[in-house]
């Protein structure tokens, strides 16, 4: 019994272990729950949160105590040095770089219009291009899971065809082959309205928000006891917003995506007619689903639909309000717009240190084509991009940072001279 026990072996305690990408506080909650090491711990024949196998000793020694210090991003762990060194093994197997998911949607609104007008108008329709009418248009604002999948392929590369009608009501087939040469087709030809393109990168199991509100004040009327009214102003808020959770699995190449899509919008439509010009109606539309999806493929959402009855009048000052002869100097328009919301969300994930140039590279591709196209020159800040891009290290030969070794923490807080503070064996993970 009468021997020297080694550094390594000592009676230290108390250790400290910084974390790289890990969040202390949960990396705590964690390490509780499998030792049993709350602030007031007591070891029983259990670890509490953790499955009993039998004899607690059987993983632990003596009683572990786990604690975070959130603003170093460390856990201090007091333990004996074996039981620390179980310890560590876990905390080294959790605190790892997460992949990330690059999310790519765009919120559109598809609308169908059909409409009754009655009486005289003098002014003929002019012949130009015709917006689709059985084609693209009703094709994507009915159902676009019947058009034999394409939403769901452009994983595969192959283009998928679709037929549009033009002008002279031919109909003439398109193929596109991937999910921006889609949405350019459905901008170009039909009545469409982009909401929102958002873009957002989140970690492997954390949710990104993303939200653009707009907020008016709605005039309410008070009526005091005396019969005094007053009106009062009231914020009220309409929100695009989109929730997404991914979570990737790693043996198929699948991302699950948790998908939380709510727009709001105010209109007229369901305001009395009496109140028209004094008040706004809000329409909600939302949807809360989970779907499964292959690394960079599409996937839509739709059905969202919403009826909407416009009725307008169109006459010749005076002579329109003729009884009865009015009638040839005006025309009243019933006009019934069926609008389908569609979400269209594409899942990229992202391996660390290996595709975060990728994905900046393709937006910046996809600027210098959209100026091009659309500008017809070139793009003026083209110098200052090719300099960024040359100063940007190649992330494809980046390692993570190895744990670096140093001196481990002791309990019982020996000069920097001490023996075992500077024994190799007393090491701590950084």
């Amino acid at each position: 019994l009468d021997t020297k026990v080694a550094p390594s072996e000592g009676s230290g305690r108390l250790h400290v272990i910084p974390l790289q990408y890990a969040d202390a506080e949960a990396m705590a909650k964690t390490l509780q729950a499998i030792t049993g090491g709350g602030a007031s711990s007591t070891r029983t024949g259990s670890t509490r949160g953790f499955p009993s196998f039998g004899d607690q000793q059987a993983v632990f020694q003596n009683e572990i105590k786990v604690a975070p210090d959130k603003a170093t991003q460390s856990i201090v762990v007091t333990a004996s040095p074996q039981d620390f060194l179980t310890v560590k093994k876990v905390v080294e197997q959790l605190d790892l770089p997460r992949d990330q998911v690059f999310i790519e949607a765009m919120i559109l609104e598809m609308r169908l219009g059909s409409n009754n007008a009655r009486g005289t108008s003098f002014v003929s329709a002019r012949n130009g291009v015709a917006l689709p009418s059985a084609g693209l248009t009703s094709l994507l604002a009915g159902n676009p899971l019947g058009i034999g999948g394409f939403a769901l392929g452009f994983k595969s590369g192959a283009e998928q065809p679709i037929n549009v009608t033009g002008a002279d009501g031919s109909t003439s087939s398109v193929k596109v082959n991937s999910l921006n040469g889609l949405l350019t087709l459905i901008t170009a030809n039909s009545d469409s309205n982009v909401v929102a393109t958002p873009q957002i990168i989140a970690l492997d199991n954390e949710e990104a928000t993303f939200e653009i509100s707009e907020e008016i004040k709605l005039p309410t009327l008070n009526t005091a006891n005396n019969g005094i009214t007053s009106t009062s102003f009231t914020p009220e808020k309409a929100q695009t917003l989109l929730k997404v959770t991914p979570q990737i699995n790693k043996a198929s190449n699948f991302v699950k995506l948790s998908i939380d899509q709510k727009l709001e919008n105010f209109d007229d439509s369901n305001v009395p007619a009496q109140l028209v010009g004094q008040t706004k109606g809000k329409n909600i539309r939302s949807t809360q689903t989970k779907v499964i999806v292959q690394n960079e493929d599409t996937v839509v959402l739709s059905g969202l639909m919403r009826d909407d009855v416009r009725e307008s009048e169109n006459k010749v000052p005076v002579l329109g309000d003729i009884p009865v002869l009015g009638w040839l100097f005006k025309n009243t328009k019933t006009e019934k717009v069926k609008t389908n919301l569609l979400v269209f969300i594409t899942p990229r994930i992202i391996k660390q240190y290996d595709s975060i140039r990728k994905v900046l590279d393709r937006k910046l591709e996809e600027r210098e084509e959209f100026i091009r196209e659309n500008l017809g020159a070139r793009d003026p800040n083209g110098k200052i991009i090719t300099k960024m891009k040359k100063e940007l290290p190649e992330l494809t030969v980046i390692e993570p940072l190895p744990r670096k070794e140093v001196k481990e923490s002791s309990n019982h807080f020996h000069s920097p001279s001490s023996q075992d503070s500077r024994d190799a064996g007393d090491d701590q993970y950084y």
